[in-house]
């Protein structure tokens, strides 16, 4: 609505314990309808307000970024695609949070694949169980004892 008047990036003020106070001009995705950023606190409230309106269980914004990525993770997507997609600075970071996830999803699809493969039963006939000797516990054989030398100086 606000067309060629919408400012593309406007000036927050952050703390650095090197600098102090200065102001870094950003292009942000939550904005009051005259361009100025929403307090942190506001857009929670809201967030948590519309969740709950809608029937879900308590969550926060920083839930749903995690959600993203697990879905990412659950659709095929791999940890660089994690990385892209919440803006973060490395892999490690993303490997860190979500390699967990990945191992999942690619366990669970190494089983359906596995699935897909048609196999024979490989049990043995009970004529040849019944022939081999069964071992037990008695039949084991001991493993050889390892001699302790004494070490004289």
């Amino acid at each position: 609505m606000a067309g060629e008047t919408w400012p593309q990036q406007v000036p927050v003020t952050q703390y650095s314990t090197a600098t102090g106070y200065h102001h870094q001009y950003l292009d942000l995705f939550f904005r009051q309808p005259s361009g100025q950023p929403w307090h942190p606190d506001a857009v929670s409230k809201r967030f948590t307000q519309y969740a709950q309106e809608a029937g879900l269980p308590p969550c926060s914004i920083h839930d749903g970024r995690h959600a993203s990525a697990s879905y990412t993770i659950a659709a095929g997507g791999t940890i660089k695609d994690v990385k892209e997609q919440l803006g973060l600075s490395t892999l490690d970071i993303a490997d860190k949070v979500y390699a967990t996830l990945l191992r999942e999803h690619e366990q669970h699809l190494a089983e359906k694949t596995a699935a897909l493969i048609p196999r024979q039963s490989c049990r043995p006939s009970p004529k040849r169980c019944a022939a081999r000797p069964r071992r037990n516990r008695k039949n084991r054989r001991a493993a050889p004892q390892r001699k302790k030398h004494a070490h004289r100086l």
